[in-house]
């Protein structure tokens, strides 16, 4: 049953991954294409575990993706609210940029987060905590601090 399933290797995690983000919206916010290539790099060297925290969190979801209050939750459980820069109304903001659908996707849930999605909302969510806030100035060290 399992013998075609694909292992996974970073070869072909970071295969997955960029296919995964032809989808995403964060090109429209990052102007910068070198700054945007910065990101995506960064975000490989930690797709391993994003993709197995994604895993995690559909399992414990509305498995293939995570619901809005499902993800509400998880951010809690990551402390990622502060009550300052990052508060829930800003959680569920950058929840409802992320989940807008530019192109209508059939396998894309239209209220709750895929794959695409969350590794763009993480992104998002570290800007709102840390780059808006003046603490770093770029999206790929915005990023990494959330992840971290």
């Amino acid at each position: 049953m399992f013998k075609d399933f694909p292992e996974d290797n970073p070869a072909f995690l970071k295969k997955v991954f960029l296919k995964d983000i032809e989808t995403w919206k964060l090109g429209r916010v990052i102007k910068d294409n070198l700054e945007l290539r910065r990101l995506i790099d960064t975000m490989l060297i930690y797709i391993q575990q994003l993709k197995d925290i994604f895993n995690h969190c559909i399992a414990l979801s509305s498995f293939p993706s995570i619901s809005w209050i499902d993800f509400g939750n998880f951010c809690n459980q990551w402390k990622i609210p502060d009550n300052r820069t990052c508060t829930m109304q800003t959680i569920d903001r950058v929840f409802i940029a992320t989940n807008v659908e530019l192109v209508e996707q059939e396998d894309n849930p239209d209220r709750d987060l895929c794959r695409f999605e969350f590794y763009e909302i993480l992104v998002r969510l570290g800007a709102a905590k840390y780059k808006d806030a003046g603490v770093v100035s770029t999206w790929d060290a915005a990023a990494k601090m959330i992840i971290e």
